[in-house]
């Protein structure tokens, strides 16, 4: 009995091997056929050029200049924009007047400013510098938008 057990195992493995490597041959087939008719199917198509291309005579490009004097302006626009919204937004009061107004009743005493005037000048100069800074950051955002929007 186990000689003959060990016949049979060794027929199925045989029987495995043998259609294993018949599907793999098969698969094969398989794809030549394919290749063979894609090759059959492709020969017949023809390209053919109608127009050749023409070079332009002169580099194409965007308008720099037009594109710096809107960038410019749009940033001096958004900047001036953006200066507005916060001196709106901002609640505080600053002069007597406003007081007033919020109050519905005149001011019957203020305490004016006292400063050297090494302190005046030192507060023009902060108002110049934060003017110009103020300009060149809104120039800069404008740039930066008109990047995304053009």
């Amino acid at each position: 009995m186990p000689v003959f057990e060990q016949q049979i195992a060794g027929l199925m493995r045989d029987y495995d091997s043998l259609r294993n490597h018949y599907n793999q041959l098969q698969e094969k087939k398989l794809s030549a056929q394919m290749a063979g008719e894609l090759e059959t199917h492709q020969a017949g198509e023809r390209f053919e050029i109608l127009d050749a291309a023409v070079p332009p005579e002169h580099p194409f490009g965007p308008k720099r200049g037009l594109m710096i004097t809107e960038d410019c302006s749009s940033g001096c626009y958004g900047g001036i924009g953006a200066a507005f919204l916060v001196e709106i937004s901002d609640e505080s009061v600053r002069h007597e007047r406003e007081a007033a107004q919020i109050f519905g009743k005149p001011v019957l005493a203020g305490i004016p400013m006292i400063t050297t005037d090494r302190e005046h000048a030192l507060a023009l100069w902060r108002a110049a510098s934060l003017t110009a800074g103020t300009a060149v950051a809104a120039v800069a955002f404008g740039l930066v938008i008109s990047r995304f929007v053009f």
